[in-house]
């Protein structure tokens, strides 16, 4: 009569069998999970080499999102490369690795891409190219350029920040007693928080301006 090991356990074969199938498919699924990202990754490469810029920084926000892919190192270099060619989003991003919004502080290596964002159209870049001007960061002084874009930013992006500094550098606009339709919407920004003082809306001058029916009175 043979006697049992007490050490050993009853083992459900069938189960143990699903479960030997199961660890295969997960393994497959791994193997070309890391295949998926290795195609992405030359493709995005491929696509810097053929100047398709656009693409690749699709691909490379496709590699960000991989928890696995850990050379990081490539994806920002790739995000460089698109912003240097004038890839919106990826300027965008540039801009937000080189300012701290919390602190409002802007590193001087922000400004190439501040500028570019600006002669784009990018609204939220005004402020912080108007900062650079206005401090010399990263670029030389021009006190006249950092109030153009405070000014632009006050109206564009109804940015609170931009029409504080404005106001504080043209302390006579509330003055403004003319009849010059730009200075009337400028006046009509900077006087914000006392409306009833003039004839428009913040919002209806800023669109008047949008709508280009002031554009000949832009500076």
């Amino acid at each position: 009569m043979m006697i049992k090991d007490e050490c050993e356990d009853d083992i459900d074969l069938e189960y143990f069998d699903r479960y030997l199938e199961i660890l295969s498919i997960e393994n497959e699924i791994s193997n070309m999970y890391e295949q998926a990202i290795e195609v992405c990754v030359k493709s995005m490469h491929s696509a810097l080499s053929d100047g398709k810029y656009e693409t690749a920084f699709k691909l490379a926000k496709k590699l960000q999102g991989y928890s696995t892919f850990t050379n990081r190192d490539e994806i920002e270099a790739c995000y460089k490369v698109c912003a240097e060619h004038g890839i919106l989003e990826a300027l965008i991003y540039q801009m937000e690795n080189y300012i701290d919004t919390d602190k409002e502080e802007v590193n001087p290596e922000a400004f190439p891409y501040l500028y570019q964002l600006a002669e784009l159209g990018y609204v939220k870049s005004f402020r912080w190219l108007a900062d650079c001007y206005s401090q010399g960061i990263g670029c030389e002084r021009d006190l006249y350029k950092s109030e153009h874009l405070y000014q632009e930013g006050m109206i564009f992006d109804c940015d609170e920040y931009c029409r504080k500094t404005y106001a504080n550098l043209n302390l006579e606009i509330e003055e403004y007693s003319g009849n010059d339709p730009l200075m009337i919407a400028i006046k009509t920004i900077v006087c914000s928080i006392n409306e009833e003082k003039v004839d428009y809306t913040r919002i209806e001058i800023a669109k008047l301006i949008l709508e280009g029916k002031l554009k000949e009175y832009m500076p």
